[in-house]
């Protein structure tokens, strides 16, 4: 089992959140090379370092899927989320969180936020975390509730 811890004692990772609506996907710029493996949410990829900490959000995300709502995320602080899955960091191998396509997608067009949680638990209680540039997230009880994500360009 996948398991996310929060350290608001470190830094975040510094660099521009974007989305290429015609890619239909997000990528960071500048690009972080930090990265060896990856949490897998629906096509999403939250890229961890060989240390386990989650360094920023990359991949598919078809905006054209998404469902509008008026949700923002609450107050977040920035720091670090830390990944463990129970077993070493294969450098280039991606473990999936649930179903592929089994976290929805919801975006706020008035603040430009972006949720991705999985429905079957609609829990929005738990910490929250800033641990990129415009990438947040909520964990409680060592398992991640949503992604809040809000690109400066889309």
């Amino acid at each position: 089992m996948i398991r996310f811890e929060i350290d608001f004692s470190k830094q975040k990772t510094e660099a521009n959140l974007l989305y290429e609506k015609e890619e239909f996907s997000f990528h960071v710029d500048p690009h972080v090379s930090k990265g060896v493996a990856s949490v897998l949410i629906n096509d999403l990829q939250i890229e961890v370092d060989v240390d386990g900490n989650a360094i920023y959000v990359w991949g598919l995300c078809p905006y054209t899927a998404w469902k509008k709502n008026r949700d923002d995320p609450p107050e977040a602080r920035p720091g670090r989320l830390k990944v463990s899955w129970g077993e070493d960091i294969v450098p280039g191998v991606s473990k999936r969180i649930g179903d592929r396509g089994s976290w929805q997608v919801t975006f706020n067009p008035e603040s430009g936020w972006i949720r991705i949680h999985d429905p079957a638990s609609n829990n929005i209680s738990g910490e929250l975390v800033e641990f990129a540039t415009g990438a947040l997230a909520q964990v409680d009880n060592g398992k991640l509730q949503s992604l809040w994500l809000r690109p400066i360009k889309s």
